[in-house]
């Protein structure tokens, strides 16, 4: 046993080594210097010295236990800090404080590399990362007004771009000088212009919903960080080649996807009433790490139909479509809803069964989607009316709308009965409509199946 930490030890010293040392101000690392109670992290002790030592310590830190987020391990084994997800007014806001001993940055002069889980809410836009004195200088942000209109896309400082970043491990890049800002997923880089020069004041947040940034209509960010590294430099593109290189190695990171998924659907996708990350998309996205997945849920949606304004069918050409790669092998759409239809619309099952196929067609006429329809829960009757939604799967089930296959978790399924009974707090929040996280843990396996690759992890992790 000893002998293997050993190994362990010198793997990853060696590795840490290949990071660029010069002008490195601040380096936190997942599951190094925590300090902790409950799980949840009070401090978050850099470590750059060890490898510039300058004589300075920049520690995060979070004194009220109300926003400390949480020391935690991945489905993979990973170390990281965790900053949960929760919906609407009620979105958590985790968050710790950059120290004033951090010294002074300039937005003409700066590279920062965050590995992190990517965007999990499309309700707003988030920030990764902020100085003060600057805009959010990573942040996931949003081209339209609440609902979304445009998939989340990457931004540093005042620059935007049409990379839209997955839920999946990644490295991050916000890299500015005086002639351009990079901005960087992986191994997608976007140039645009330079941001305009400012010495930011010295401190700065991680994960805040800061009014600072955008006028308070910004959410924190929702995700796993695993490590932060900032240096008083602006990098050239073959260094962030070689920190991309190396950080992928020691965080698990893929940088070569052959498969997407895009799950689309309205509060059930969303994962309103889940706790920390485990809507089915996220829970998807632990299991089989190897396929980018993305959320696209949004409560209250319904499908909708041509000319309904703010449904499914008339924001996805702008939501859902964008997100399209004719260079991977796959593509798949994993499609949820109808219920608000139901509800809202006082629709029947057959006639929301109807919306099903026209925005099936339609996804279909603009992209050659894999399109998977998958069926619906049970739900109280003030929610969703149990009768229509048996109505509605038994035509799923029945009749060919369209869809390359569909998935049955839902009412009255022939291979799944743990969603049958909305009373049935094992899986059911008491609203009788949402899930908790066994619930949701459901449908991921249901379209867990689609995606045909080994069941590597249940997809849960704790704090």
């Amino acid at each position: 046993m000893n002998r293997l930490l050993t190994i362990l030890f010198v793997t990853v010293a060696c590795g840490a080594r290949a990071l660029i040392t010069n002008n490195l101000v601040a380096d936190w690392q997942g599951g190094v210097g925590i300090t902790t109670a409950g799980g949840r992290v009070s401090q978050w002790n850099d470590q750059h010295q060890l490898l510039n030592n300058d004589g300075l310590t920049n520690n995060l830190t979070q004194a009220s236990a109300t926003y400390q987020p949480f020391d935690m391990t991945d489905a993979q084994g990973y170390r990281g800090v965790l900053f949960p997800w929760a919906f609407s007014g009620a979105h958590s806001n985790d968050f710790l404080n950059i120290p004033s001993s951090l010294p002074a940055l300039s937005t003409t002069n700066l590279t920062v590399y965050v590995v992190a889980t990517g965007p999990m809410d499309q309700e707003r836009s988030e920030t990764l990362i902020w100085f003060s004195g600057a805009s959010g200088w990573i942040r996931f942000f949003l081209g339209g007004n609440y609902p979304a209109y445009y998939p989340v896309s990457l931004s540093v400082g005042s620059q935007s771009s049409a990379i839209y970043p997955p839920l999946n491990r990644a490295v991050f890049i916000g890299s500015g000088n005086s002639v351009t800002t990079t901005l960087r997923w992986n191994n997608v880089t976007v140039t645009n212009a330079p941001q305009s020069a400012t010495a930011l004041i010295n401190g700065g947040t991680v994960a805040i919903n800061n009014s600072a940034v955008s006028g308070g209509s910004e959410y924190g960010y929702t995700g796993i960080i695993y490590r932060i590294l900032v240096y008083k430099a602006a990098h050239t593109s073959a260094q962030m080649d070689a920190q991309v290189a190396e950080l992928s190695a020691l965080y698990g990171v893929l940088t070569n996807y052959t498969k997407q998924a895009v799950c689309r659907g309205d509060s059930i996708t969303e994962g309103v009433d889940s706790t920390m990350l485990q809507n089915y998309p996220f829970q998807l996205c632990a299991r089989y790490p190897e396929i980018k997945w993305r959320n696209q849920g949004i409560g209250s949606l319904k499908i909708g139909t041509n000319g309904e304004a703010g449904t499914m069918y008339v924001l996805d050409g702008n939501f859902v479509d964008p997100l399209y790669d004719g260079t991977l092998q796959q593509n798949w759409l994993l499609f949820f809803g109808g219920v608000n239809d139901m509800n809202s619309d006082n629709l029947t099952g057959a006639a929301t069964y109807g919306r099903l196929t026209n925005y099936v067609a339609a996804r279909k006429a603009a992209h050659p989607w894999t399109f998977i329809a998958c069926t619906v829960h049970a739900t109280s009757q003030a929610s969703g009316h149990p009768e229509k939604n048996a109505q509605y799967n038994a035509y799923i089930r029945t009749n060919a709308g369209g869809w390359d296959r569909y998935v049955d978790p839902g009412l009255n399924s022939p291979v799944e009965t743990r969603l049958n009974d909305y009373t049935n707090t094992n899986y059911y929040y008491s609203d009788g409509l949402h899930l908790i996280n066994a619930g949701y843990a459901v449908f991921a396996d249901h379209f867990g199946q689609i995606v045909n690759v080994p069941h590597r992890t249940t997809g849960f992790f704790d704090p």
